[in-house]
Parts: C-alpha cells; sequence; structure tokens
C-alpha cells in the first residue's frame, strides 16, 4: 500500500500546494483518484503537504514524471503516475489535535523554527 500524508486546508490558500481530489473510504483517510501540483482552479480543498510513504514503485514513477519550465521534475507528478497505473494511493488528514508547520517561504520557515525552539523549551503544543 502507497500513502500520501495530506492536510485540508482553506481555499484562499490552496495555490500553494499540491491538491488532491480522492473518495474518503474511513474517517479522514482519501484514496486517491487525481492529484495536481499548485493548479489555478483547485479540484478539492485537500492540500498535498511534504511528508510520504512510497514503496519502490515510486523511483519507477519518477522516471516517468515530465521535467517543468524551470528543470525541475515534480513529486506530483510521480504520484499522479502511480495513482493512474497501480491505485492504492492514499491521503491521510491530520487529526484536529496534530500540528502541520509550513516551511514553504523564508518567512514560515522562521515561524516553523521559533514554534519548534518554543516547544522544545517549553514543552507541550504548538499552536499555529
Amino acid at each position: 500500500m502507497l500513502q500520501l500524508f495530506s492536510l485540508s486546508i482553506v481555499w484562499t490558500t490552496q495555490r500553494r500546494y499540491g491538491v488532491i481530489e480522492g473518495v474518503e473510504v474511513s474517517e479522514g483517510v482519501y484514496e486517491v483518484r487525481y492529484i495536481v501540483e499548485k493548479p489555478s482552479k483547485p479540484p478539492s480543498n485537500i492540500a498535498v503537504v511534504a511528508v510520504y510513504i512510497f514503496d519502490k514503485r515510486i523511483y519507477e514513477s519518477i522516471d516517468y514524471a515530465r521535467e517543468h519550465a524551470r528543470g525541475e521534475v515534480q513529486l506530483t507528478d510521480a504520484i499522479a503516475y502511480l495513482v493512474e497505473n497501480y491505485g492504492g494511493v492514499y491521503a491521510v488528514q491530520l487529526k484536529p489535535d496534530e500540528c502541520r508547520l509550513d516551511i514553504g517561504t523564508p518567512q514560515s520557515y522562521w515561524h516553523a523554527l521559533k514554534k519548534s525552539y518554543e516547544y522544545a523549551v517549553k514543552g507541550g503544543e504548538i499552536e499555529g
């Protein structure tokens, strides 16, 4: 079984993330039917976050992923290949008491460092 961990977020920030369409197969678990990287018109409000668990088929899938304008190969394209050719890709929604810290921009990375430090020094939960 392949797994892709994801988090549901609001529409207004959706363009910063890859997004899935899926079918909820149990509470908070979605079978991925479609995935796209940073869409201008998101097909859902379930954003992909960068915590992945794959089997060895991901390497074959990366070979089939296309190179984008800046010379990058998007992992999202490799995941789409897995979905289309193998299935068995699942998204697990974070629970309300779980915290995700974004590190996609210098500001959010700094925020995550501060929150991680506070957690390490003070203990307890990380809030926003």
